[in-house]
C-alpha cells in the first residue's frame, strides 16, 4: 500500500504561495486506481510526488515495503520512445538496467509478446500511436515493477488500442499497485478505485 498523509504542496509565483494540495490524504492499494479531475487540478503533480520527483511542503508518502527506484514502471501520455531505436531496443535498454544481457533479452521478448507487439519488434518510428503506447507499456513492465504509474496514457489512442491497454492493466492489477491519471471514461470505469483530485 501507498499512504499519503496530510500532504501539502503547491508552487510559488511572484513570491506568493499557491496550494494544489492542502492536507490531502489518500491510500493506494493493490489493484487499478484512477486519478480523475479537471485539467490543472494536480493529477500529474501527484504522480511526480509519489515517484519522488517532487518533495511535499508538508506531510508524507509512506510505502508499506522497501521500494527502490526501479520498482516503478512509468508510462507517459506521449510514450517517449527513442525514435532511433527499434521497439525491442527501447525495451531492452531498460531491461539492461536490471538484468544481465541474456536475461534482459529474454525478458524483453517475453514482455513484447505479452503486450501483443512481438511482431513489431524491429519497427522504429513508423509505429502507430497504439503500437508506441504498447511499447512504452512493455518498457515500463520489463523489470516487473510492483508499482505502475501512467499519466493520460490513452489520450491519443483509438478505442480498440485503449481496450488492449486496459485489459493488460487489469490483468496485472491482481498483484500490483497501478495508478492511472486519466480523463478517459473507458479507463475510469475499468478501475477498482477512483480518487477525484
Amino acid at each position: 500500500m501507498i499512504s499519503i498523509k496530510n500532504l501539502t504542496y503547491g508552487y510559488y509565483k511572484n513570491n506568493k504561495k499557491y496550494l494544489l494540495y492542502n492536507n490531502f490524504s489518500a491510500d493506494f492499494n493493490i489493484g487499478l486506481t484512477a486519478l480523475t479531475g479537471a485539467s490543472g487540478s494536480g493529477k500529474s503533480t501527484l504522480i511526480s510526488l509519489i515517484m519522488g520527483l517532487a518533495k511535499p511542503f508538508e506531510g508524507e508518502i509512506i510505502f508499506n515495503k522497501n521500494i527502490k527506484q526501479v520498482d516503478f514502471g512509468y508510462i507517459s501520455q506521449e510514450s517517449e520512445l527513442i525514435p532511433q531505436l527499434t521497439a525491442f531496443e527501447n525495451v531492452y535498454w531498460k531491461a539492461l538496467l536490471c538484468f544481465n544481457e541474456n536475461l534482459a533479452e529474454k525478458k524483453s521478448y517475453d514482455i513484447l509478446e505479452k503486450c501483443g507487439i512481438k511482431d513489431f519488434k524491429n519497427k522504429t518510428d513508423n509505429l502507430s500511436g497504439g503500437e508506441k503506447q504498447r511499447v512504452a507499456l512493455a518498457r515500463a513492465l520489463v523489470n516487473d515493477p510492483f508499482i505502475i504509474i501512467g499519466d493520460e496514457i490513452t489520450a491519443h489512442l483509438d478505442k480498440e488500442s485503449t481496450l488492449v491497454i486496459i485489459n493488460l492493466l487489469q490483468e496485472l492489477a491482481v498483484n500490483k499497485i497501478i495508478i492511472i491519471a486519466s480523463h478517459d471514461s473507458e479507463v475510469i470505469k475499468s478501475c477498482k478505485n477512483i480518487i477525484k483530485i
